[in-house]
């Protein structure tokens, strides 16, 4: 145990730091240090006091006791023979300078006169090395010059019957390329023909569809207009009608309350039409009424398309049906929603999916801004109308120039100038579309990828110049309740 020991113990922790030799009688400290017990004590009588010379812990003289464990490594250690140097003589500590060709190996020269080598025949070791080395090549020169000639016998017969077999190899490898070229060429043909026409016949299908859906939509828009005013017509005459059959009819202040003085259903639906008289005639809102008893009459009626008033800027002023500018500016609370100072105001109602219409009727005015936006738009300080920014909105300036806020603007060439215009909200299919509304031509068409919330954005600009004092009216629809 004490030799493994050894061997695992680097020789400089089994040396004592006064002395600095190997341990003799090793002692522990106290504080865990280990001296030579002679030289700890003479090192206490030089300096008069009995502390570690290491970390300088009080120690006592009378607990110096030697380490038996340590005492027997170091023991081992002393006994274990010293490794002797290369090239040196184990006998006789001499270098190894003769080599002994009778017993070859490597001797002395007091080797050389011993009994064991006495009249053996020696020489320098330089000198048995090139001997020694000069055997070994002739030897392996022989043995090679032998294997040479036997593989050239192997070798010659190999490409004798390799020969053959790289002649076939190589006629059918020409076969067989001059097929795979002529079948690859013909098939890179038929697959260019093939996938040139495909290519040919996508775009016209792709353009064939836009085309249909752009046709689509314009019946669309125009049956819808065409309904509209087909039915306003209608309504007209028979607004005329019922005035003349209910002339005598009496209105309260509050709709509702003559509206619960009828009991039966035959006056209920035909009060109904006479309040509808009423609306078409002063522009009362159909809400006023309660929704069963509009479901009734199973018609179509006005609805006003009326704006969002938290969010009109002070300047604006709210009409039947329209808004305009105001010279004198109201007083009035700048809550979160209110646009300030941009001269907007959004619509009543949001729209998160679904197909949309709006006219608006801007008359003769020169300066005025139409369009859609997201519900978050920053409503105060400057406004970045474009849809990088939520926004897709066309406007008309200096009375002639028609510009499409896009992420860089873009000028819109008109052939009419449109006093109404059609706006169309396509959520689903992410689509902004204005229409000339007298003859239903397309002004311009914004295509993008609805998330949020969008409101209608109205804005009549102001009128600093005296020309733009038209308010933008906001046409009604009619729909079925």
């Amino acid at each position: 145990m004490a030799s493994k020991a050894t061997n695992d113990i680097p020789e400089e922790d089994l040396t004592c730091s006064i002395c600095r030799e190997i341990f003799t009688d090793p002692v522990t400290l106290q504080c865990g240090h280990y001296f030579c017990q002679k030289c700890v004590c003479e090192h206490w009588k030089q300096t008069d006091t009995q502390s570690c010379p290491v970390c300088r812990a009080f120690c006592s003289k009378t607990d110096l006791k030697i380490n038996i464990t340590l005492l027997k490594i170091v023991d081992a250690l002393k006994k274990k023979p010293k490794a002797q140097p290369e090239g040196i003589c184990s006998e006789h500590e001499e270098k190894l300078k003769l080599f002994c060709l009778e017993d070859q190996e490597l001797i002395c020269v007091v080797c050389q006169t011993s009994k064991k080598h006495q009249n053996h025949k020696c020489c320098p070791i330089k000198e048995a090395a090139s001997e020694f080395s000069l055997k070994c090549l002739q030897e392996s020169e022989k043995d090679v010059h032998f294997l040479y000639a036997d593989q050239i016998i192997k070798i010659n017969g190999l490409e004798s019957t390799t020969g053959q077999h790289k002649s076939n190899l190589n006629q059918k490898k020409k076969i067989e390329n001059s097929l795979h070229v002529f079948l690859c060429l013909s098939i890179q043909k038929d697959v260019k023909t093939s996938l040139t026409s495909l290519q040919d016949t996508e775009k016209k299908l792709i353009k064939v569809k836009e085309e249909y859906n752009k046709y689509l939509k314009h019946i669309l828009v125009s049956l819808t207009f065409y309904n509209q005013k087909t039915f306003h017509q209608d309504q007209t005459e028979k607004t005329k009608k019922q005035i003349k059959n209910y002339s005598n009819l009496e209105y309260t202040k509050n709709p509702r309350d003559s509206w619960k003085e009828r009991s039966s259903k035959k006056n209920r639906e035909l009060t109904l039409d006479a309040l509808n008289t009423f609306q078409l005639k002063h522009t009362v809102l159909y809400n006023f009424f309660p929704v069963e008893d509009c479901l009734l009459a199973q018609k179509q009626i006005k609805v006003n398309i009326t704006v969002n008033p938290p969010s009109k800027n002070p300047s604006l002023m709210l009409q039947s049906l329209g808004v305009s500018w105001s010279d004198s500016q109201k007083n009035l609370p700048l809550n979160p929603e209110r646009f300030s100072p941009a001269i907007a105001v959004l619509g009543y109602k949001g729209f998160t999916s679904g197909r949309h219409s709006r006219v608006v009727d801007v008359g003769n005015k020169t300066e005025w801004i139409l369009g859609v936006t997201k519900e978050l738009i920053n409503r105060k300080g400057q406004i970045y109308l474009s849809p990088k920014y939520g926004c897709w909105t066309i406007v008309l300036r200096n009375g002639r120039e028609y510009v499409a806020y896009t992420d860089r603007e873009t000028q819109l060439k008109l052939e009419k100038k449109p006093k109404k215009v059609w706006i169309s909200l396509d959520y689903e299919d992410g689509e902004v579309s204005f229409y000339n509304a007298d003859d239903m031509k397309e002004i311009y068409t914004f295509k993008d990828h609805f998330t949020e919330k969008l409101y209608p954005l109205f804005s009549p600009s102001d009128n600093r110049d005296g020309k733009n004092s038209e308010p933008l009216r906001i046409c009604p629809l009619y729909v079925a309740v």
